[in-house]
């Protein structure tokens, strides 16, 4: 009896003994986790509400950021959302895929994924899809406010007499203005939100460069400018903005102002769809470099059975970035949802140039 009341006790104290150990294991997981979380924030957040259940955490404004973005020794990227709710989630994983696939391949430039806000701050809710960016250290999450940001610019008039306000188009006029804000104080790259990046900006070898759209137009949605020596442009395109900033027109202040403070430049420049042209120290690439899927084809990138006709596309042209027409395409428009189990163009790309964020997709992506 007491032989079985021993061996009883033995198996019991062992067993408590291997839950303690399991309970500990565990916790120590979930610290780590919870520090690791803690470690990412640091570095771009401004301070925290709550605890990671509330999951919300105010952004820092860009002026604040001196230590990389007033560095001209750092190379830049910048994506803009032009949405001005000071509340914020991240809530499409394209828009993430843009900003990875532009991190993963230029690891040795800083990726800024910029909000603008009317207001004095912005408050981010904490999800898979932050949480997958910042564990690049290169990608920065910060916040704008436009007029504060202007201040002291030639555009800033635009923004203290809320022209862009009070626009017809206020959220695309806003995301036009503020790339060639970006570019004209600091220098680097502007990319829109709907592009994947393929290859580093060192393997253009080009400091001043943008994309053909179509014979007649240079886009302004892939946008390299030196702080030095692509000054001329940029500042060209800011005093333009400044004083023929068209309130009703929804491209007339991107790509066709682009197109016309280039013309300025070299009046008789040829632009060339299918070849670079060159326009003093600036570059206007191929369309297949950049925009190699037309917005006649937009759609097909989505649809499984146009998987392999557009994948064999995109390798022969082999692009510097893809554009997808995220106005037409948009996560919003529930005709595209793509389910994570897609076979698409578009997943197949993103499985590769965007596998953090990919991964964290559960439902549609």
């Amino acid at each position: 009896m007491k032989r079985n009341l021993l061996n009883f006790l033995l198996l019991s104290t062992i067993y408590l003994l291997l839950l303690l150990y399991l309970f500990t294991l565990n916790l120590k997981c979930f610290i780590e986790n919870e520090q690791h979380k803690i470690l990412l924030l640091k570095k771009d957040f401004f301070s925290v509400f709550g605890d990671f259940h509330d999951k919300t955490f105010e952004l820092l404004n860009i002026l604040e950021d001196d230590k990389i973005i007033n560095d001209e020794n750092k190379k830049k990227i910048f994506f803009v959302e032009s949405h001005t709710n000071r509340d914020r989630k991240l809530e499409k994983p394209r828009q993430a895929c843009s900003v990875e696939s532009a991190a993963r391949i230029n690891p040795d430039m800083e990726v800024y994924f910029i909000f603008a806000t009317n207001s004095s701050g912005i408050d981010m809710h904490f999800s898979d899809l932050i949480e997958a960016l910042l564990s690049y250290k290169n990608i920065h999450l910060r916040f704008l406010n436009p007029k504060e940001f202007s201040v002291g610019t030639i555009l800033e008039d635009l923004f203290q007499k809320d022209k862009i306000k009070n626009s017809s188009y206020p959220v695309a006029h806003l995301s036009d203005i503020l790339r060639v804000l970006l570019l004209y104080k600091y220098g680097g790259q502007y990319l829109d939100l709907d592009t994947i990046t393929f290859t580093p900006v060192s393997f253009i070898r080009k400091e001043n460069f943008a994309c053909a759209e179509s014979k007649n137009i240079v886009a302004n949605g892939i946008l390299n400018l030196d702080l030095k020596s692509g000054f001329q442009i940029s500042y060209s395109y800011a005093k333009n903005l400044a004083e023929h900033y068209n309130p009703t027109s929804w491209g007339g202040n991107g790509p066709s102002m682009l197109t016309n403070v280039i013309k300025s430049f070299c009046p008789n420049v040829d632009l060339d769809d299918k070849k670079s042209t060159r326009c003093g120290n600036f570059t206007v690439l191929p369309q297949n470099k950049c925009y190699p899927i037309m917005y006649g084809e937009w759609s097909k990138m989505y649809q499984e059975e146009h998987t392999e006709k557009m994948l064999e596309k995109v390798e022969n042209s082999k692009p510097y970035f893809i554009h997808f027409w995220n106005k037409m395409g948009d996560f919003e428009n529930r005709r595209f949802e793509l389910p994570f189990t897609s076979k698409s163009a578009y997943m197949e790309l993103a499985k590769f140039h965007c596998p953090k964020v990919y991964k964290t997709i559960k439902k549609y992506f």
